[in-house]
């Protein structure tokens, strides 16, 4: 909200030695694309401040932790029965 406000301050100065070189398209696209990038941001946060709804889940990371550690326990479980054997 602070950058919208600093930018409509900006591009509303009666002195525009800022925007010399900005015509009325090019500020219209920097506020479109200022406008867009932060409603963006609003929606991934928005999203991940759900864990188990939405598009990013914690339980799609949590199964590929399972896994993970299912096959550590496994190469962990080879490891002492080699390590008996040669002993």
């Amino acid at each position: 909200v602070s950058m919208c406000a600093a930018f409509l301050m900006v591009s509303s100065e009666t002195d525009q030695d800022i925007l010399v070189f900005l015509n009325a398209i090019q500020l219209r696209l920097l506020w479109t694309s200022l406008v867009g990038t932060f409603c963006a941001l609003g929606v991934v946060l928005y999203d991940l401040g759900q864990p188990f709804r939405g598009s990013y889940q914690v339980t799609k990371a949590v199964n590929q932790l399972y896994g993970i550690r299912s096959m550590l326990k496994r190469s962990l479980k080879e490891n002492k029965t080699t390590a008996v054997n040669t002993n």
